[in-house]
């Protein structure tokens, strides 16, 4: 063989099909070894008590070529050439199971939602009152739109985000009421917890600490 994989006449050697040719006469070994000691097995069974006792080393039962030195060295040799095979052989690794979705209720239906809403944030309780007023006048100059999404939720805007989500109201028990992605559980930090909801006016608080100080408490009227 030269040192680029051909041999001295320039003939090149595929190396998988040498292991092709390798691998079938393994197992042709393999079987034709079993075969001869399926036979003697029968003939020593069937044979004389002496028969037996004579048997007793495995030679004049099973013979050399079938269970002998000979054969059982290369049959030794023969597996160890497929078992170095077949180790070299690469699995491929099962993909993870997908994650659990959150388990929630969803107490507010998304068409309650739905709407035109006038908008306005207060970061002192004091102003609520005051910031339902500025709210409702927003609606005459704009509004805050909520159309219903295509998967059971509404579309709403998450905090720093310029594109629309599909959002559901989300519940755990008893606990706080919650408006955030479906994917994330109750009170997640994408999440706006619902302080008050009438059907016409509804009041959120940002989850994300940092988010509420900068967004303060969001009130939404409904417009008429």
């Amino acid at each position: 063989m030269t040192a680029g994989g051909g041999d001295a006449d320039g003939i090149d050697v595929d190396g998988a099909s040498l292991y092709g040719q390798a691998t079938a006469w393994v197992v042709a070994l393999l079987f034709q070894a079993a075969g001869g000691l399926g036979k003697h097995m029968t003939k020593m069974v069937a044979g004389s008590k002496s028969a037996f006792e004579r048997s007793a080393f495995g030679r004049s039962a099973f013979g050399w070529t079938a269970f002998g030195r000979p054969r059982a060295a290369l049959a030794g040799a023969a597996l160890a050439v497929l078992a170095l095979g077949l180790a070299g052989c690469e699995t491929t690794p099962s993909a993870p199971p997908p994650a659990a979705r959150p388990v929630f209720t969803s107490p507010i239906p998304p068409d309650r939602l739905v709407g035109r809403w006038g908008l306005a944030a207060y970061h002192r309780p004091d102003d609520a009152t005051r910031t339902e007023a500025q709210a409702k006048a927003s609606c005459g100059n704009q509004p805050y739109v909520i159309t219903a999404g295509t998967n059971g939720g509404v579309m709403m805007y998450l905090a720093d985000d310029n594109k629309l989500t599909e959002l559901v109201s989300k519940q755990v028990g008893n606990g706080p009421v919650y408006i955030g992605p479906p994917d994330d559980p109750a009170g997640g930090e994408r999440d706006r917890q619902v302080v008050r909801f009438d059907g016409n006016i509804l009041v959120l608080k940002f989850v994300d600490p940092e988010v509420a100080k900068r967004y303060g408490t969001m009130v939404y009227v409904r417009c008429s």
